[in-house]
């Protein structure tokens, strides 16, 4: 596990924070930081659902759960988690993986007309991605959670503003030949989404689910988005 010095790390509750950027497989050869992770995207994904009765009898990881296996083994993964010593729980955390250029189909991506709306579904697929993206470079955010007990001080934005640093910065040191990056994610509309549209990410398509799916009360809706930086 390395510390960032760029990353200023945040003050919660008046008090300082630990900044680690680490690995999928690194957290899970960690006991402690494991059930810490644990603790934190359970409790902050139970409590969205229950605001707007989606999912609040369900786990977002349950026990046994390898986050490996959840955010992929491709050494270019890395992971965001803010701490506070004594804390038996993370105070955030967030992830980003990174599709592998060679996954891209570029040779299908000449088939699709030069104006097509960028489709974040098409980049999870690897199916008709517009011929203008193939010199992109596209990362996936994953498992953004803050613990209830630190929401409301800003730490989402802030986990988000790092990690679209951090993703600028190993692009730049690792593809020179890239034009742009363009971050993807899904969310669900009434949990996360205000906090990715206030940083300037767009909708690109949506799936409603009605009420009753996994339980659901009120039904939700899945959204893809997308936000792109043009590099220097």
């Amino acid at each position: 596990m390395t510390i960032d010095n760029q990353a200023r790390p945040p003050i919660l509750d008046g008090e300082g924070t630990n900044v680690v950027f680490t690995t999928p497989r690194e957290i899970d050869q960690s006991a402690s930081l494991v059930e810490g992770m644990m603790i934190t995207i359970n409790a902050a994904f139970k409590e969205q659902s229950s605001r707007t009765k989606i999912l609040d009898s369900h786990q977002r990881m349950v026990q046994g759960s390898i986050f490996e296996q959840q955010l992929g083994d491709d050494p270019k993964t890395f992971c965001i988690i803010v701490s506070q010593p004594q804390k038996p729980y993370v105070a955030g955390t967030i992830a980003a993986r990174r599709f592998p250029t060679s996954s891209l189909p570029i040779e299908r991506a000449s088939l699709t007309p030069q104006g097509e709306q960028l489709s974040t579904r098409a980049i999870f697929t690897r199916t008709d991605i517009p011929i203008q993206y193939v010199k992109s470079v596209f990362w996936e955010l994953k498992i953004l959670a803050v613990h209830p007990s630190m929401q409301g001080q800003r730490l989402g934005k802030w986990l988000i503003d790092t990690v679209e640093d951090e993703i600028k910065r190993r692009t730049l040191d690792k593809d020179p030949n890239a034009n742009e990056v363009i971050i993807v994610l899904t969310t669900v509309d009434q949990h996360a989404a205000p906090i990715y549209l206030k940083r300037g990410y767009i909708i690109d398509g949506q799936q409603d689910y009605p009420a009753g799916t996994v339980n659901s009360e009120y039904g939700f809706t899945v959204l893809h988005m997308h936000k792109r930086y043009q590099l220097p």
